[in-house]
């Protein structure tokens, strides 16, 4: 979305932008696992500079909801493989 403000000198094109900013997967012990997502709303400038920064909604699901999603799923299955690689890159950085 966008909107345009105009002043006597100047007119701003300033874009709105939903996006996430976190994500927690929680595997507590003795409870199911979770998945938190934080999202922000960004009005940005033209030139992509961020202007305003707000507080967006806050979703919460369990791990079977997510499994149940299949391109969801997808990446879940992917993770461990990624995560082995940094594990592998950060051992090789650090001898």
């Amino acid at each position: 979305m966008a909107r345009t403000i105009s002043t006597e000198t100047k007119t701003l094109t300033i874009t709105t932008e939903s996006r996430t900013y976190e994500f927690v997967v929680s595997t507590p012990k003795g409870l199911p696992p979770t998945v938190l997502v934080r999202r922000e709303v960004l009005e940005n400038d033209q030139a992509g500079n961020v202007l305003t920064r707000k507080e967006g909604r806050t979703i919460n699901r369990t791990l079977a909801q997510l499994l149940a999603d299949a391109p969801a799923a997808a990446i879940v299955a992917a993770i461990p493989a990624i995560l082995d690689r940094w594990e592998a890159e950060d051992e090789a950085a650090e001898a």
